[in-house]
């Protein structure tokens, strides 16, 4: 049996390093939120999503005692981000065993309460 090589099987990534995933359980009013501070601060919603996410992790790197707010049942939202933040994010599941939600809403909750 041949190994399949997957080079020529996958379709190129156009936007890499950019990389898609999806979140759920963030309410609307929470999204709109940090929209309209994206909005005011003049960031791509992609760039203060990667923002809010370096805040975050810095926090939890130093001990920082952070709030975990409850996930609400808000739809799924796709997002793209920087492959680097969401390494971020993966890092801060492994260090503080929160699901993916969570750290994207606390990471949200966060940044859009800074400056506000």
């Amino acid at each position: 049996m041949e190994a399949i090589e997957l080079k020529e099987t996958m379709s190129p990534q156009a936007r890499w390093p950019v990389i898609g995933t999806s979140v759920s359980g963030i309410a609307a009013e929470t999204w709109e939120a940090f929209h309209m501070k994206a909005e005011k601060d003049g960031l791509t919603y992609r760039k203060a999503m990667e923002a809010a996410i370096t805040d975050l992790a810095a926090a939890v790197r130093s001990g920082e005692k952070i709030e975990w707010p409850h996930a609400t049942g808000g739809p799924k939202k796709p997002l793209q981000i920087h492959y680097q933040a969401h390494g971020e994010v993966k890092v801060i599941m492994a260090l503080t065993k929160m699901r993916q939600n969570v750290v994207f809403l606390a990471a949200i909750e966060r940044w859009t309460a800074k400056g506000a």
